[in-house]
């Protein structure tokens, strides 16, 4: 494997250069592609310090929640403290961009900056406040050696010339072969097909019977951008990312059953106590629990082309219920009502009848002050 100084890219041009330049470069941009326009839901990740900042490239998988890579975010390699920003636009330079403020972030710890032909090069970024952009969906069930010999397309904001070091801040997109897959890593690009320093954590596509899924992220590659690079197999850190985006990750395609039919179950993933942290819908039924006094369990709920929506729940404590909200375009939750008792039985029901889609947030509570009896429940969703 080649061996290149780390280094990550201001928006202005400039690189702000760590103290160990022995390590492996893992920030890689987009060698030999064109502008990118079409692809709204990758965006820019600027960790910002008092004399500079770190770019790296990101992908909406959730409202709330942005997939990189754990270089991008890790303290050891921005530095600490380093405030984060979301960057919206195809061009970042001049000031250019909307902006979305970052609460959190985290990364897988066992990433090893020194080892990056390890894996583990994968971390998130949690929204202050939910974005509209539509959630990408990750890979989960396809097999990636199926892609070798392939092409992919990756996305991101890095430079276009890894010699001079220029380019970056402008969304760029090429298509690239898939050379090799591991269990960890995906090898991708060649001499003219590349990814460099800015577009780490950027996303490379395939497409999986017709929608566009992310199969991995760009982690790091040979000195110069010249010769491919490796991309972090997302399929293979679910557990990773599913404790910030819920069991039923980013893709949301599947929840609910026009034909009335439960087919298939997702278990409540904590800690979904706030929106921030609701788990994303992906099945017909969702199993749950109220474990301690003053437990709430947020789910959220992607339509897209649908809005209307039926919602049951069934539970042993009486004083369950739950609260409907739609995410409005400005990022705040508009409350559409609460579960109302069944006709018969101790169900209670939400039924929304609309010809829009969008996001929603379910929050489950317990209404009452009995908390020693079953808090188990299930939540049945089905699309109309």
């Amino acid at each position: 494997m080649s061996r290149k100084m780390l280094c990550f890219i201001l928006i202005l041009g400039g690189c702000a250069q760590p103290d160990d330049t022995s390590a492996s470069q893992v920030d890689s941009p987009i060698i030999g592609g064109s502008s990118d326009d079409q692809d709204p839901g990758v965006i820019a990740l600027y960790a910002q310090q008092n004399m500079g900042g770190a770019l790296c490239t990101a992908s909406v998988i959730s409202p709330t929640v942005l997939l990189t890579a754990a270089h991008c975010v890790a303290p050891s390699e921005v530095g600490s403290g380093a405030i984060f920003v979301g960057l919206i636009g195809s061009n970042l330079n001049g000031g250019k961009g909307q902006e979305l403020a970052v609460k959190e972030t985290h990364y897988d710890t066992a990433f090893d900056i020194n080892h990056p032909e390890n894996g583990h090069d994968i971390g998130v970024a949690i929204l202050q406040m939910p974005t509209t952009l539509a959630p990408l969906p990750i890979n989960r069930t396809a097999d990636p050696t199926t892609l070798i010999g392939r092409t992919v397309r990756l996305v991101g904001y890095g430079v276009n010339n890894g010699a001079a070091q220029t380019g970056a801040g402008v969304k760029r997109v090429v298509n690239a072969p898939v050379d090799a897959v591991d269990d960890s890593l995906i090898k991708i690009g060649d001499s003219g097909h590349d990814t460099c320093q800015g577009d780490s954590g950027g996303p490379a596509f395939a497409t999986f019977d017709g929608v566009k899924t992310i199969v991995g992220l760009t982690s790091f590659g040979s000195s110069g951008c010249t010769g491919g690079g490796y991309d972090t197999r997302v399929d293979h850190y679910l557990a990773f990312i599913d404790k910030y985006v819920g069991a039923g990750g980013a893709s949301s395609s599947s929840a609910g059953n026009s034909s009335g039919n439960k087919t298939a179950t997702q278990s409540e993933n904590e800690s979904n106590d706030s929106s921030a942290t609701a788990n994303v819908v992906s099945a017909d039924v969702v199993d749950g629990a109220m474990d301690v006094p003053g437990d709430v369990d947020w789910f959220e709920l992607d339509l897209s082309g649908k809005g209307s929506f039926a919602l049951d729940l069934s539970a042993k404590r009486s004083s369950l219920n739950f609260r409907v909200y739609k995410l409005a375009p400005s990022g705040e939750l508009s409350s559409l009502g609460t579960g109302q008792q069944a006709s018969s039985g101790a169900d209670r029901q939400f039924t929304r009848n609309s010809t829009a889609g969008g996001t929603y947030y379910i929050k489950v509570l317990d209404d009452g002050e009995n908390h020693t009896d079953d808090g188990t429940y299930e939540l049945s969703i089905e699309l109309e």
